[in-house]
């Protein structure tokens, strides 16, 4: 095999295995984040249904206990019948009105025939008594039709001798469930429960295997009860001992629409990978070509000195000092070698006119002739490889380390030259400007990027950060990031391939506590004190001494402080402390509305278009008008013809924002002012943050819109 083709194949192989490698690695990613935002989208929509239907839940108690109020009123001014109470419940848009004695059974109303209420509850009992003003049900299964679902409300008559009872059936759960999946086309079962499993509603696909999905597919929900303190739920065994009665949200999601989305990130990467690997047999076929290309002029000046003695012939070199080319640091020996033969030559000439200079020529001959000849077989055992299929026991590496000892002895027989480089360059950087920023957001990004190039061996703990940033601080942003990112690279390190690091943040007051553990190989007690010190390394060969350094420098910036804790073959501690700022009063989680106003969204992120719908349809008498980009909204401005109509939530950089007209000019422009509310992830700007104040409008951060509401004043 040719010696060229050696070189193709090997770099060939290399290059391919590295591309398939990456791709291999960056689609797994890829498709955990595919399934990870896919899941998670559908939990939060899930959770939006929970919240929505708990503040339902208030308001029917609310609707019954009134009711119950009105009925013990008229009732201390008369008796009653069935057909008052027939009456009264539909006057009080109630599905139920009875009522019991002190011995708890029922004597009027319409559940003349159902248990007695005290064995429903014991504490019932203190409706007679006198120790309780009422008595309030979650969602239950109706005793008198368990297939009906209803809230209860008891109050005592004034003369605390009866009970009145009020209960409103909620036969809606199904047509909210129903809703719910109709909404979103992967939703194919939804099933609302209590706590110990008996079903309150539930709606599913008609034919379709629910077994088949997985547990992949099933995402809950669980959110207590407002009632959640249930004695007659205990009775009825709806909850189990003395558990809160809690009501449990289940749905099934087909995961059609995720594959799909797999097999177009498959067929893309596909597409990439092929793309690589063809150029990855190119670049091996030029590399190839250029290593024996001059490994070709090097044997090539050779032959022709050795042919013409003309030793003032060089091969063509790189005039770059730092270069670390191996085959032209081999050709500059030979160069060398040639102007030393060529001085040497001159000598013998000289030499010739006497006796003892014919005996130094001789010498001198016979002392280069030796080393001469081992680099001349060598350089044909090299051109032989080239043209022999295999050639056992002989490799570039091998000829050229003969080579260099050659012409290593022959440059210390005429000459001995040696020249070391020593140079040192510092460049004061400039400092970074502060920002009042989101710190846990900053951290976990951090944190995120060392969790991906981790080797599997390893293990990376990430534990303490809340689902949607919340805290604080001003910090120099890059400097903050850098030290974190150069304290994890120094743990991941410490522990080897197989070890292991933990890092953990708790907010505590006004402090962020940030913890980096690992299990590595510890500080020995003599050096932990000087760990922190500028160039101080030890134990890494190619260490600079300034991670370390640089991480204090940067914690201690913004008013915070570092710690080190460290034992011998137990592991490291590293702990930053970071003063937290309070949220600033431009930052809201609400968006203030009136009953009939139009929400006007401007974002060019159908994620977050889709969020902002959410929200309006969960919002009853509001309504919503989108845009692409602020400048469409300008253009429109003149069909808004009332402005107190409308509530802006403007992107700050709306698809062309950064070069026409962005959020924040547009607030300016037409004099919004608290109408307008600044939704961008350049938050931290403080040139954004500046003229937000000066406009005294509203800014809200994009990674905190998971926890805005919309509220409407005249309800709040």
């Amino acid at each position: 095999m040719r010696f060229s083709t050696k070189i193709f194949l090997t770099t060939s192989a290399v290059s391919v295995a590295a591309v398939l490698a990456v791709s291999a690695s960056v689609y797994e990613i890829s498709k955990s984040i595919y399934t990870r935002q896919y899941h998670h989208l559908y939990q939060e929509r899930l959770e939006l249904v929970a919240r929505e239907f708990v503040e339902l839940e208030k308001v029917y108690q609310k609707l019954a206990l009134n009711a119950a109020m009105v009925v013990r009123e008229r009732f201390s001014k008369g008796h009653f019948n069935d057909q008052d109470f027939a009456r009264l419940s539909h006057e009080l848009n109630v599905d139920g009105i009875s009522i019991s004695n002190s011995r708890g059974e029922f004597v009027s109303g319409d559940y003349s025939e159902s248990k007695n209420i005290f064995d429903l509850c014991p504490a019932y009992r203190g409706l007679t008594d006198g120790k309780t003003e009422r008595e309030q049900t979650p969602l239950l299964p109706d005793v008198k039709d368990p297939s009906m679902m209803a809230w209860f409300t008891l109050v005592p008559t004034k003369d605390h001798a009866r009970v009145i009872d009020v209960r409103i059936h909620f036969a809606e759960v199904s047509q909210m469930l129903q809703r719910l999946a109709n909404d979103e086309s992967d939703i194919v079962g939804v099933s609302l429960r209590t706590s110990s499993g008996v079903l309150l509603g539930e709606v599913k696909q008609a034919g379709l295997d629910f077994s088949s999905l997985g547990a992949d597919s099933k995402i809950s929900v669980n959110v207590p009860a407002s009632v959640s303190d249930c004695c007659e739920c205990r009775v009825r065994k709806l909850v189990s001992g003395s558990e809160p009665y809690t009501y449990a949200f289940t749905a099934n999601v087909s995961l059609h629409g995720l594959n799909q989305a797999i097999a177009d990130l498959k067929s893309r990467f596909a597409w990439i990978v092929s793309f690589l690997l063809l150029a990855s047999l190119l670049v091996s076929m030029w590399v190839s070509r250029l290593l024996l290309q001059k490994i070709l002029l090097i044997r090539g000046t050779v032959d022709s000195i050795e042919a013409s003695k003309d030793f003032s012939k060089t091969i063509p070199v790189s005039s770059n000092p730092g270069s670390k080319d191996e085959l032209n640091a081999l050709a500059i020996h030979f160069n060398r070698m040639f102007a030393s033969m060529q001085n040497a030559q001159h000598e013998l000439i000289e030499a010739k006119k006497t006796e003892a200079r014919v005996a130094v020529a001789s010498q001198v001959a016979h002392d280069i002739r030796s080393p001469l000849t081992s680099m001349t077989l060598a350089l044909n055992r090299l051109q032989s490889d080239l043209k022999k299929e295999s050639a056992p026991g002989s490799g570039i590496a091998e000829m050229i380390s003969i080579l260099s000892h050659g012409i290593s002895r022959v440059n210390g027989i005429v000459k001995r030259l040696s020249k070391k480089y020593n140079q040192t360059q510092t460049d004061a950087a400039p400092v970074e400007a502060p920002r009042l920023t989101l710190v846990d957001k900053l951290l976990f990004d951090v944190a995120q990027e060392h969790a991906l190039k981790i080797p599997a061996s390893q293990k990376f703990e990430i534990t303490g950060f809340d689902a949607v940033p919340c805290v604080w601080s001003v910090v120099q942003v890059t400097e903050l990031q850098t030290a974190l990112s150069n304290i994890l690279n120094n743990a991941f390190e410490a522990v080897g391939p197989k070890g292991s690091v933990c890092l953990s943040v708790a907010l505590e007051k006004n402090q962020y506590q940030v913890s980096i553990q690992d299990n590595g190989k510890g500080i020995p007690p003599e050096i932990i004190n000087r760990v922190f010190e500028r160039e101080f390394t030890s134990g890494k060969a190619e260490g600079s001494g300034l991670g370390l350094f640089q991480a204090k420098r940067a914690v201690e910036w913004c008013g915070g402080k570092i710690k080190i804790e460290s034992k011998v073959n137990e592991g490291t501690t590293l702990i930053l402390v970071i003063p937290t700022e309070k949220r600033p009063a431009w930052c809201v989680d609400q968006v203030m509305m009136k009953t009939g106003q139009t929400l006007i969204i401007a974002d060019d992120d159908p994620t977050i278009l889709s969020a902002w719908r959410q929200k309006v349809s969960a919002t009853s008498g509001i309504s919503i008008r989108e845009f692409s980009t602020i400048q469409a909204l300008d253009e429109a401005w003149s069909s808004l013809s009332n402005l107190e109509n409308f509530v802006f939530v403007l992107d700050q950089y709306a698809s062309d924002g950064r070069e026409g007209i962005t959020g924040i000019s547009l607030i300016e422009k037409r004099s919004l002012g608290a109408r307008a509310y600044l939704s961008t992830s350049e938050f931290d700007d403080p040139a954004i943050q500046d003229k937000v104040k000066l406009l005294k409008t509203k800014m809200i951060p994009k990674p905190q819109l998971a926890v805005v509401a919309i509220v409407l004043k005249d309800e709040a």
